[in-house]
C-alpha cells in the first residue's frame, strides 16, 4: 500500500499559496451544508473548531480523554515563537522548517512541514485572539502582534487599556512592545485588553501577558567559573541559583 500526503506539487516555497489559490470558494450562504470533523480538542483541535464553527461551518469535534491533560502545543510554542523573529536574531520561516524536519530525523514529509512553518507566525495571534495566555521571555520587550481584519475595509486603530496597559505601546501595526525589558523577578505577568477600532465600532480581547523566568545568578557563576575564576560558591547559593 502506497501512503500519499497529497501534497501540491512544484516549488516547496509556492506550492502552497498556489493550492490555496486554485481551490474553489464556497459561498457564504453554502456554508451550513458542509459538516466538518474534528478530531482532538487540543489547542490545535480547539481553535480549529472555533474558527471553522465562527466561519458558518457545521462542526463536531471529538476528544478521548476523560479530563483535561498537558497538550503538546506547549512544546511548540518555543519555536512557533521564534519564526516570527521578535528578538531580531536571524529566526524565519525557513529556519522553522529547517529545524523541526531535523528534529525529526529528516523523516517528515517536508512539504507538509514547511506549511506547518508557513501558518505557524499566525498561530500565535490567533491563539490571543482566543484566549489563549501568552508566554515571553525574561529580559525581551516585543510581545504579540493585534490580529484583526476588517470586513468592509478602510483603516483600522489600535489601542490599549487595562491594570498594566500603562507598561507597554502598540503601534499602527498592532504590534505591542514593552516599555522596558520584562523583569520576572520584578513583574511575573502582565493584564491587559486590545481595542481595534473602525467606523462601525470598537472590539476589545483581554488577556494575559506571562514572563518565563531565566536564572541570572547561574548563569553568572557558569561564566566566571568558564573564565577561569575560583569561586567558593555555597551550596545553599548552588541550589538556590538554579532553576527547577
Amino acid at each position: 500500500m502506497e501512503l500519499r500526503s497529497n501534497a501540491p506539487s512544484g516549488p516547496i516555497e509556492t506550492a502552497w499559496d498556489r493550492h490555496r489559490f486554485d481551490m474553489k470558494l464556497v459561498n457564504p450562504a453554502n456554508k451550513r451544508k458542509f459538516n466538518v470533523i474534528v478530531v482532538g480538542t487540543g489547542l490545535a483541535g480547539a481553535s480549529a473548531s472555533a474558527t471553522m464553527a465562527e466561519l458558518g461551518y457545521k462542526v463536531t469535534a471529538f476528544c478521548y480523554q476523560d479530563s483535561p491533560r498537558r497538550a503538546h502545543s506547549i512544546a511548540a510554542q518555543g519555536g512557533i515563537n521564534a519564526a516570527k523573529n521578535y528578538q531580531g536574531d536571524g529566526d524565519s520561516v525557513y529556519r522553522l522548517f529547517y529545524d523541526t524536519v531535523k528534529g525529526g530525523d529528516f523523516r517528515s514529509r517536508e512539504r507538509n512541514v514547511y506549511r506547518l512553518a508557513q501558518v505557524s507566525v499566525n498561530i500565535i495571534d490567533q491563539a490571543v485572539a482566543q484566549g489563549v495566555s501568552v508566554t515571553i521571555a525574561e529580559n525581551q520587550k516585543s510581545v504579540v502582534t493585534i490580529n484583526a481584519t476588517n470586513p468592509l475595509g478602510g483603516s483600522m486603530i489600535y489601542t490599549l487599556s487595562g491594570a498594566d496597559s500603562h507598561l507597554m505601546t502598540v503601534d499602527s501595526d498592532g504590534v505591542i512592545v514593552l516599555n522596558s525589558d520584562a523583569n520576572y523577578e520584578e513583574k511575573a505577568s502582565y493584564s491587559l485588553t486590545a481595542n481595534v477600532t473602525n467606523a462601525n465600532g470598537t472590539t476589545s480581547k483581554a488577556f494575559t501577558i506571562n514572563v518565563s523566568d531565566i536564572s541570572e545568578d547561574a548563569i553568572v557563576d557558569l561564566l566566571y567559573v568558564a573564565a577561569g575564576g575560583a569561586r567558593d560558591i555555597p551550596e545553599s547559593d548552588m541550589v538556590s541559583g538554579v532553576d527547577d
